[in-house]
Order: C-alpha cells, then sequence, then structure tokens
C-alpha cells in the first residue's frame, strides 16, 4: 500500500444564519419571560450567504496559536526519546559535510534545525544519532562510538522525544528515493523502522514541542506542514542513494 502523508491543511466550512424575522416582528406582544420559559421557536428562513473561506496565512497562524500537543499522545510511553548529540554547526553545510565525512552509515542521524521561536531565523544545527526508549541503551551506543574512534568528543545523551513525521508506511527498498528527494529540499530525513516491517520518515530530533513548531513553522514556505509526533520505532540507516 502506499504510505499516508498526513499533512495537516485542513479546510473549514461556513456556517448558516438561521432567520427570527416573525419573532421579531411580534416581540412587543410577547411578555416578558419567566425563569422557566420556553423559548420562542425560529421561523424556518432561506440559509444566509456561506461566510467567505478563511486565508491561507490565516489558517496557519490559527494553527500555530492552538495549543501544541503531540499528534500520536498514545505513543508517549513507548517513544524513541533518547539520542547521542554527535555536533553543532552554525551552517546547513557543515552540518551534512560533517556527517558525510564522519558518520555516513549511522542509522538515524538527524540534522535539527534550532530555530527562534518566530521561526524566522536558525541559532545552530544540532547532528544527533539513534533514537532508543531508555537512556541506558543510548550510553551503550554512545562506548561503542567510542571505541570507533569517537572517544574526543562529549557526546551527550539528550532526551528529544519529538520530531516531525513527513511519511509513514514507507517500504524499506523505497527509503533511498525519499531520502535523496528530501535531502535535495535540504530536509535530512531519517528513518525508524516500525513493527511492521516498514518505516516512518522523521525530520528533526526536538526536546521541546516549543523547538519542534518553530522548525515546523519555517517549513512552510515550502508548502509543509508535517505533524509533531512521538517518534517511535527501531534506528535504520536509510540508504544514501535511490
Amino acid at each position: 500500500r502506499e504510505p499516508s502523508t498526513p499533512w495537516l491543511i485542513p479546510a473549514l466550512a461556513g456556517t448558516a444564519v438561521v432567520g427570527v424575522a416573525f419573532y421579531l416582528l411580534h416581540a412587543r406582544d410577547v411578555p416578558a419571560k419567566s425563569p422557566n420559559a420556553v423559548a420562542p421557536r425560529a421561523v424556518d428562513s432561506a440559509p444566509a450567504a456561506a461566510a467567505p473561506a478563511p486565508r491561507a496565512d490565516s489558517l496557519a497562524d490559527t494553527l500555530a496559536a492552538s495549543p501544541l500537543l503531540a499528534a500520536n499522545p498514545e505513543d508517549s510511553a513507548r517513544a524513541s526519546a533518547y539520542a547521542i548529540e554527535l555536533w553543532r554547526s552554525t551552517t546547513y553545510e557543515g552540518a551534512v559535510a560533517r556527517v558525510d565525512r564522519d558518520w555516513p552509515t549511522l542509522p538515524a542521524v538527524s540534522i535539527t534545525p534550532m530555530v527562534t521561536a518566530a521561526g524566522d531565523s536558525v541559532l545552530w544545527y544540532k547532528v544527533s544519532a539513534g533514537a532508543y526508549t531508555d537512556s541506558n541503551t543510548a550510553m551503550s551506543r554512545r562506548a561503542t562510538l567510542r571505541a570507533r574512534g569517537g572517544g574526543t568528543l562529549d557526546l551527550p545523551i539528550v532526551r528529544a522525544p519529538y520530531a516531525l513525521r513527513v511519511v509513514q508506511g514507507v517500504q524499506i527498498d523505497s527509503l533511498g528515493r525519499y531520502g535523496a528527494e528530501l535531502r535535495a529540499r535540504q530536509l535530512p530525513a531519517y528513518a525508524l523502522l516500525q513493527l511492521d516491517g516498514r518505516a516512518n520518515i522523521y525530520l528533526g530530533a526536538f526536546e521541546t514541542l516549543q523547538q519542534a513548531n518553530a522548525y515546523r513553522r519555517r517549513l512552510r514556505s515550502q508548502g509543509l506542514m508535517p505533524p509533531i509526533v512521538f517518534r517511535v520505532g527501531e534506528p535504520y540507516a536509510m540508504p544514501r542513494k535511490p
């Protein structure tokens, strides 16, 4: 089956107004209502014209003003929340070059833009690896990484349970194509393997909902509004080529 891409672009319908002309015309003949009086029944009339649909920018602003919640709260207890922070770069190109040079085969490497609250500028790009359900597993993976040549790095363990889910239910043999298409748009995606053998594709590994939402607002310029989710699944090395 085709993977689902649940972009968050809701449409709002206008409401109809019913007339109350009969009641207004005879309001002076109606005695004052007692506290237990039943309200008079409105008279049927032709529906009013539908309200104009909201503009795209006002819709996005409405969504941004809504309470921040993960789209999959049922997955909070099994979230792959822990990661190993590898590096921070002031440029996207610098972060990508470091990953390509030093960690090209690490699974679930994320390059997370840390942006301002307004979502209009990037402070730095954080490079992390892995997605683990507990910190002990993350520390074990860090020890292995250090033994393979990363011993001079601090490599802190961070709790980053949130991500932007770009695609879900992807066949493994299609991951390379999705990854290449997203990287061409400077969207460094990574994959987590699901229980059914398929994979979900994510962007970023965020410590807070606010961080995730700031990046999501920035993606509006590319016509994207992926949901903020708890990231779940096992780290999987996404192919670098289609």
